[in-house]
């Protein structure tokens, strides 16, 4: 399975950013409140943000008392905007699909998991992911659309 990446598409990514600028855009409204509702008390903990997107998330962890952020993304040009928008010198944004984050040093307190969930396809070829999810201290946060 190819690690996908169309973010770093030109259009595709301004179409993206165009649609996140808009005043009551469906993730201000809907899906960060509800992801922070869910939230523990994040104060000392270490964050681990898959697929962070422009680092949104990752200034908030930070706000609401997280100790530090390692923040992963597959797309270079959501981790320039993420450097741009929400740099802080507790977040660390590295270029990295998912499926990598294995060869990542160190444990967390805490992750965070956005959509999409590892396949099937890549937990079988990656068991060590699978452990992961497993572990008493991982938290599971999946948005998903009704149907």
């Amino acid at each position: 399975m190819a690690k996908q990446n169309v973010y770093d598409n030109e259009v595709f990514f301004e179409g993206y950013r165009r649609l996140r600028q808009k005043e009551g855009n469906a993730n201000a409204l809907f899906e960060t409140p509800a992801l922070f509702s869910l939230l523990p008390d994040l104060k000392g903990k270490r964050i681990l943000d898959l697929g962070c997107g422009c680092g949104d998330h990752c200034a908030e962890f930070i706000r609401l008392g997280a100790a530090s952020v390692t923040a992963i993304d597959i797309s270079s040009k959501m981790l320039e905007a993420a450097r741009e928008q929400n740099a802080d010198p507790k977040i660390s944004y590295i270029n990295m699909p998912m499926e990598d984050i294995s060869s990542l040093e160190g444990g967390f307190a805490l992750e965070k998991l956005v959509e999409p969930l590892p396949s099937p396809e890549i937990l079988e070829k990656h068991p060590e992911q699978a452990d992961l999810l497993h572990r008493p201290d991982f938290l599971l946060i999946r948005a998903s659309k009704n149907k």
